[in-house]
């Protein structure tokens, strides 16, 4: 990767971080003493609340992380930027540019954890 690719990823990486930060930087409260209150009619809803609050949460710091271990790893070590941290294959400048952060291409993430792989579902699926 040139210096100036490595910069515009730079780049890319401290303006997610600070969207993020911008975004999400004060967690939400997810148990913000609602639910103690909450009538029975109200109190399926505030879980629900409270479990989206809280996920976005551990997203948002998930993402977060990732975003400043790219970033290490780009001061750190520029020459393994934008390669697969698996089978050390270049990533697609296509997923890069939209989540630099990647640390697997496409085909080992779907190795790693079979589960995400998307599968489109047909009305065929759902007869049985």
């Amino acid at each position: 990767m040139t210096p100036a690719e490595l910069l515009h990823f730079k780049a890319l990486l401290l303006q997610h971080r600070d969207a993020l930060l911008a975004k999400d930087g004060a967690a939400i409260d997810p148990g913000n003493g609602e639910l103690d209150r909450a009538g029975d009619d109200e109190r399926p809803l505030n879980e629900m609340l409270q479990s989206i609050a809280s996920t976005r949460n551990k997203n948002a710091t998930q993402t977060s992380q990732r975003i400043h271990k790219a970033l290490v790893r780009l001061e750190q070590r520029p020459d393994e930027f934008g390669l697969c941290a698996s089978c050390e294959e270049e990533i697609e400048p296509r997923r890069l540019e939209a989540m630099p952060w990647v640390e697997l291409c496409v085909e080992c993430q779907d190795k790693e954890n079979p589960r995400t792989r998307f599968t489109r579902k047909t009305l065929f699926d759902f007869i049985e």
